[in-house]
C-alpha cells in the first residue's frame, strides 16, 4: 500500500495563510458533497494500470479526505484470486460516499447513512 507523509508548516506564515486555508476547506467541502467530483477523481486515477484499492486510496486523498477515514476492501480474494472490482467507502459526517470501481474501469459512487457502528462498510476493511 502507498501512504502520503504530511509535512510541517513553515516557521513563518505569510499573512494571508488563513485566506489560502478557507480557500482550501471550501474546495474540499465543496468536491465532498458532489459524487461526480469523486467519480472523477477515481475514474482518473485508474484510467490506466491495474485497478486496486491504493490507487483508489491515493485519489481520495488528493481530494483531500482524510486517509484514516478511507476504508476499502481487499485486492485478493482469499483464495488468491484478483477481486473482480474495488470497492471504498468514507465517511461524511452522518453519511459514507460508496465507491465502486469495476474492472472496466466504471467507477459509481452513491451516499448512504453510516451503519450503526459508525463505519461504512461491512466486515474486515483497510483503513491505512
Amino acid at each position: 500500500m502507498s501512504f502520503l507523509a504530511g509535512c510541517h508548516a513553515p516557521v513563518s506564515e505569510p499573512a494571508n495563510s488563513n485566506a489560502d486555508a478557507s480557500a482550501h476547506t471550501a474546495r474540499q467541502e465543496a468536491g465532498h458533497q458532489d459524487t461526480s467530483a469523486i467519480e472523477s477523481a477515481v475514474s482518473a486515477a485508474v484510467a490506466e494500470g491495474d485497478v486496486t484499492e491504493s490507487r483508489v486510496r491515493e485519489a481520495l486523498i488528493g481530494m483531500g479526505w482524510d486517509a484514516t477515514g478511507i476504508e476499502t476492501g481487499q485486492n485478493i480474494t482469499p483464495t488468491g484470486l484478483d477481486v473482480d472490482n474495488v470497492d471504498a467507502a468514507i465517511r461524511d459526517h452522518q453519511n459514507c460516499r460508496m465507491v465502486d470501481v469495476r474492472p472496466n474501469r466504471t467507477v459509481t459512487v452513491v451516499t448512504v447513512p453510516t451503519l450503526g457502528s459508525g463505519r461504512c462498510m461491512v466486515g474486515h476493511v483497510y483503513t491505512e
